[in-house]
């Protein structure tokens, strides 16, 4: 027996080999590949601090705009954005300082007209202090947060101490009021976007897709109403409805395999991104961006998700037709509301928090 799979090993070991390749490769140089490895890293890193910055950005003026209609979830910020050699793992710390990332937190984007922006905060300067507390070089992410909520419950502005090319400086900055809805990058090729309640996730794979600023911050006002209008509560609160039947089921020896919660959870879905359709292009207007390319841009996803120009009960999402004629109307709503003078608010009622969106009856734009 062992001699029998002695020949099998043998066998398919030499049917590996002259499977193996004929042309004479080129002999690479140790060092010279050690350099690429590490302007790869590089590359990476500048990757993600600039898509990093670039969210940031686009979703602060949005997340600004609108903090008046998030009812409770609200958080002060500054429009400054800092990045620390502690967000990337272990294996890409020598490119990242050879990049200009360091050890405290660094300044990675100033937005316009804010408060860090009226201080005159500027990229690459070095976080050293906030209030009386002292930023370490390492394991500070928890001081720092502590420092920044403690001045934030003390008061309207705070006191930051910076490095800048080496010399110390320091700024009183004043708060901005902003929905409490972070924005998150998730290291992922695929074309998504989504929320959860608590924060806008964004997948690296939409960051390319959506090359042009414009079509980031219609994604950003989407989800942000996604949050904002409670759709995950709803749908979440839905799916236990159905739980309770396939309880029921189950009482009688019947598996239903969580069909009546998957059904139920799925109620109402193609109503609610229509909403957030709706309701997010409002979002993206209040904060002075532009919305007409919104539109076009479902048109460009359609071409990726063919699947979705179909009209079908059983999808998650409006048919990518009606979302482009709906969007094309909610356009003409706001820019009559801003050539009349009429508040720029979403005829949609109340949002969960109790939040007065209008004062008209409530009416949902483009859903079935």
């Amino acid at each position: 027996m062992r001699h029998r799979f002695f020949k099998i090993v043998t066998a398919s070991t030499l049917l590996l080999v002259s499977c193996a390749p004929v042309s004479k490769l080129p002999d690479v140089d140790p060092v010279q590949h050690k350099l690429e490895e590490l302007k790869q890293r590089q590359m990476a890193v500048e990757g993600k601090r600039d898509n990093v910055a670039r969210l940031f950005r686009l979703s602060y003026p949005i997340v600004r705009a609108n903090a008046e209609l998030c009812g409770e979830k609200k958080a002060k910020a500054l429009g400054v954005r800092f990045l620390a050699l502690e967000a990337f793992g272990s294996e890409f710390h020598r490119a990242a300082l050879g990049v200009g990332v360091n050890k405290r937190p660094t300044v990675i984007e100033v937005v316009a007209n804010s408060t860090a922006a009226s201080a005159g905060i500027q990229r690459d300067d070095i976080l050293i202090g906030v209030g009386d507390t002292e930023i370490p070089e390492s394991e500070f992410s928890e001081k720092l947060k502590n420092a920044f909520d403690k001045a934030s419950k003390a008061g309207s502005s705070v006191r930051l101490r910076f490095d800048r090319a080496g010399k110390d400086y320091s700024v009183d900055l004043q708060f901005e009021t902003v929905c409490d809805y972070p924005v998150v990058i998730i290291e992922d090729d695929s074309i998504n976007a989504s929320a959860d309640g608590k924060r806008i996730r964004f997948h690296t794979g939409i960051l390319r897709f959506a090359s042009k600023d414009e079509e980031l911050a219609i994604i950003i006002g989407h989800e942000l109403a996604h949050n904002v209008m409670g759709h995950i509560d709803k749908g979440q609160g839905n799916a236990m409805i159905g739980l309770v039947f396939d309880i029921l089921f189950a009482g009688v020896g019947v598996n239903t395999q969580g069909a009546f919660s998957n059904m139920a959870g799925q109620a109402y879905s193609q109503d609610f991104e229509a909403e957030a359709d709706y309701v997010g292009l409002y979002f993206v207007k209040r904060a002075g961006m532009p919305i007409e390319i919104a539109p076009n841009f479902w048109r460009r996803m359609a071409v990726e998700h063919p699947g979705g120009i179909k009209d079908t009960l059983s999808s998650s999402h409006p048919a990518t037709p009606k979302r482009f004629v709906a969007l094309e109307q909610t356009i003409k709503e706001i820019n009559a509301k801003i050539a009349s003078g009429a508040p720029l608010k979403p005829e949609v009622g109340y949002s969960p928090a109790g939040e007065k969106l209008t004062d008209t009856p409530p009416k949902l734009q483009g859903g079935n």
